[in-house]
């Protein structure tokens, strides 16, 4: 019940901006985050779930190293073309320039801030606005139209798009001397040893109503990059207990094969 209940709020708000569950990641934190995220995982039909090293006190480590963030923004009226796209642009390099202020302001320095562009649209006669990160070619019209088409499968062709919000966002961190890389570009620069070494120990864990002799092994004793496959008689989980002694790994965990 728990679980059908984290369940269906993820798959609504997922669906409903027009994505696929079973092309997106499913991060598991919390003290209690391992008790259900393969059963929610195999509800969603997500393939793999991402579980930090301190994944059980992720809320208080964000924190400390939570981002200094800017907000800046501005109400306009225009229609959304290329005769107005220099008016757009000109906006969004003031808010920029704010964004920056307020961040310097704060103690961050210029060289550690990134910034994102957003212009919030409409059709013409239409009250729903969606926000649109700015493209690389400028091209807020047709950014536009591909969103409106995934999240409400139509478009309003010859209809006028209408510009009613302009705004920059700006983040900074005071304590990391260079801005990390994504997730997925680390993920993609690391280098994957396919393991099967047999699993020598079993933890006696309860789990769905019975008690289960599951498969363990120790975070610290697998390297960066390993990838594992276990397969026994004993149980469909496997169990990896942490220490915190700088080993990270890529956990990988298939809603239909238990990795």
């Amino acid at each position: 019940m728990a679980d059908e209940t984290m369940s269906r709020p993820i798959r609504n708000i997922t669906e409903a901006r027009g994505h696929a569950l079973n092309s997106h990641n499913l991060v598991s934190f919390g003290g209690a985050g391992g008790q259900h995220a393969c059963s929610i995982a195999r509800n969603l039909g997500i393939p793999r779930i991402i579980i930090h090293k301190y994944s059980s006190i992720l809320s208080a480590y964000g924190i400390g190293l939570a981002s200094v963030v800017s907000d800046q923004s501005v109400a306009v009226s225009y229609t959304a073309s290329a005769k107005t796209l220099p008016l757009i642009l000109e906006r969004l390099a003031t808010l920029r320039k704010q964004a920056e202020d307020d961040l310097i302001a704060q103690g961050i320095k210029p060289r550690f801030i990134q910034y994102e562009n957003y212009a919030s649209l409409r059709y013409e006669g239409s009250d729903t606005n969606i926000s649109v990160l700015q493209p690389r070619d400028n091209d807020f019209v047709k950014a536009f139209v591909d969103q409106h088409r995934r999240e409400f499968a139509f478009e309003l062709a010859g209809r006028p798009i209408v510009v009613d919000t302009i705004r920059v966002r700006g983040t900074g961190n005071m304590d990391m001397a260079e801005v990390k890389e994504s997730l997925f570009d680390e993920l993609g620069s690391i280098s994957t040893n396919v393991s099967q070494s047999p699993v020598t120990a079993v933890h006696r864990t309860f789990l769905d109503g019975a008690w289960k002799s599951i498969p363990r092994l120790y975070l610290s004793e697998l390297e960066v990059g390993t990838r594992f496959s276990v397969r026994t008689s004993h149980s469909p989980y496997l169990l990896i207990l942490a220490n915190f002694k700088g080993t990270r790994i890529n956990p990988r965990c298939n809603a239909n094969d238990p990795h």
